[in-house]
């Protein structure tokens, strides 16, 4: 493409083509969201640029006789970064000009002082990067696993150079764009033996930097062990987010949005990523991951691929969304919202694991602060915030209230009628069994963080027609039937309110009930199991019956 004047490539949102050639110094900039070549050539004096969600992928080689200036992958606020996938040999860098957006600020100003203020991950996209003047205006700090305190665990820079693969954070009063002018990272990741320092303030703990200008596929991050007891199968993604953020939130909240929960961790399972309901499936360009050495052994390891060719490639465009179909399995996510905050846990079903902890498969749970909610799946080896099991029947449901007082659960689905053809929650503290089935069924409660951490809930797939009604302590209401008689016996002074489900879910009776009285409700329903709840303004009851 030729010319003095700007230009774009614009077309059928994916183009093939077989040379790509630039040769036009005023530019040429493509629209396409993913454009193919075989070859990419960009003359001296010429200029290409990657637009924010736009891709390039080279087949084999590219050719940049413009250096830093003659190409340019963009970044914005609010999009994905452009992308470039090539395939040159480590000792055919290709130069190029990277920008990250980075929104950590200061969060509070006063007259010219800046502070309390919110830390940005990253790692730099080319091979080296002076402090200075890169980051002027910034603050940089450098991940140490060794390190005993606070102070030590991040080592602040103010000179010198930073290197690919290396985990960073950066903050600077406003937001703003850096960008990054030297030779492209196109090599393999080994991370050789990861170090565990018994005495580190979070022994084993590494955050590594995306230093590509593409997309990492956690799936095929490799780990050099199966073993839990030697580094954990799975990576943790870090949302931009203060100190503060981690305290107030819950460090182990959940999400897939930096909006919603800043300054939280997400642990991904190697093999679950991208398989359902947000699970995120890549590590964007210059982003983070934390991985989990669990002991000081030789297997300890994590390697990332960028071989010469296209079909071994562990890298991706830059994008949120679900680019491959990717099997997914049932699973059940189910989000907890408080009055100021929230927080999410996953339940995949797959027949080869177990209720232990399956490295790859399972997520532990990092908790935080009983200021925010906190949900998880409680197993005999520990807390999940990913847990996949072989069956979801009894799976039990750990929670803990942040600082307010009424909470509400929110399911969804993906594909679990493959499996089950009906789930319920069932909460130990009223008896109900709430039929939660239908993605979006919600389920609101009251818990007070003065309560020790609640098990009092549990995934099952059928009713417990043993289980027996828990009634709250002087709870003046009591509920049985005799065949298809229900009697409710109410020694309370409010009048009150009979419901009647079947196993579905449907409501099948309602019925009034009187204060201070026997009340005896006579039905036509079928032979059968169903749930009946009694509810006044002070008490409600929920319980099974039978009727023959």
């Amino acid at each position: 493409m030729s010319g003095n004047t700007a230009k774009e490539i614009v077309g059928n949102s994916t183009t093939s083509v077989h040379t790509l050639s630039i040769t036009n110094t005023g530019g040429i900039t493509t629209k396409l969201s993913q454009l193919t070549a075989n070859s990419l050539s960009i003359s001296a004096g010429s200029k290409f640029t990657i637009d924010t969600v736009k891709a390039v992928a080279v087949a084999t080689t590219v050719t940049n006789a413009a250096g830093t200036s003659g190409l340019f992958i963009k970044s914005s606020a609010d999009r994905a970064n452009g992308t470039l996938i090539f395939h040159n040999a480590a000792e055919s860098p290709v130069s190029a000009t990277v920008e990250m957006y980075s929104k950590a600020v200061a969060t509070t100003v006063v007259g010219s002082t800046y502070s309390n203020y919110k830390w940005q991950f990253f790692g730099v996209p080319v091979r080296s990067i002076v402090v200075n003047p890169t980051f002027n205006g910034g603050y940089i700090r450098k991940f140490n696993e060794a390190g005993s305190t606070s102070s030590t665990h991040w080592i602040s820079l103010y000179s010198g150079s930073l290197t690919p693969f290396t985990g960073y954070e950066i903050t600077q009063p406003i937001a703003k764009t850096y960008t990054f002018a030297g030779e492209l990272v196109n090599q393999s990741f080994d991370s050789g033996k990861l170090t565990y320092t018994t005495a580190a303030q979070y022994p084993g703990q590494h955050l590594i930097g995306n230093p590509y200008t593409a997309a990492i596929n956690i799936s095929d991050i490799e780990f050099g062990s199966s073993l839990e007891t030697v580094i954990e199968n799975s990576v943790y993604l870090y949302n931009t987010g203060s100190l503060a953020d981690w305290t107030s939130s819950g460090s182990g909240t959940a999400s897939v949005n930096d909006s919603s929960t800043p300054g939280q961790y997400i642990v991904i399972p190697k093999n679950i990523a991208n398989r359902g309901l947000g699970i995120p499936g890549q590590i964007p360009s210059m982003g983070t991951f934390l991985v989990k050495a669990m002991s000081d052994h030789a297997n300890a390891w994590v390697k990332v691929a960028y071989p010469a060719n296209e079909s071994g490639t562990s890298l991706v465009k830059n994008t949120t969304l679900q680019r491959s179909p990717t099997l997914k399995l049932p699973c059940t996510r189910i989000d907890v919202k408080g009055a100021s905050f929230g927080d999410r846990m996953w339940i995949f079903t797959e027949p080869t694991c177990t209720s232990g902890f399956d490295n790859g498969w399972d997520g532990y749970k990092e908790l935080g602060t009983t200021t925010a909610p906190q949900i998880y799946t409680v197993e005999p080896v520990g807390n999940f915030q990913v847990n996949t099991v072989d069956n979801v029947h009894n799976t039990k449901i750990g929670f803990i209230a942040g600082t307010g007082s009424e909470y509400t659960f929110t399911f969804t689905h993906e594909n679990i009628e493959s499996a089950y053809s009906t789930l319920y929650l069932f909460d130990s503290n009223t008896g109900e069994y709430k039929n939660i089935t239908q993605t979006g069924t919600q389920y609101t409660f009251t818990s007070s963080n003065t309560s020790p951490i609640e098990n009092r809930f549990k995934i099952v797939t059928a009713i417990d027609q043993t289980t027996k009604t828990t009634i709250h302590p002087n709870s003046g209401l009591k509920v049985y039937n005799s065949q298809k008689t229900i009697v409710i016996q109410n020694s309370t002074v409010h009048n009150g309110t009979l419901e009647l489900y079947d196993l579905s879910g449907r409501i099948v009776l309602v019925k009034p009930f009187n204060a201070n009285a026997v009340t005896r409700i006579s039905t036509a329903i079928t032979a059968g199991s169903y749930i009946v709840k009694a509810i006044t303004k002070t008490d409600k009851i929920t319980l099974p019956i039978v009727v023959n």
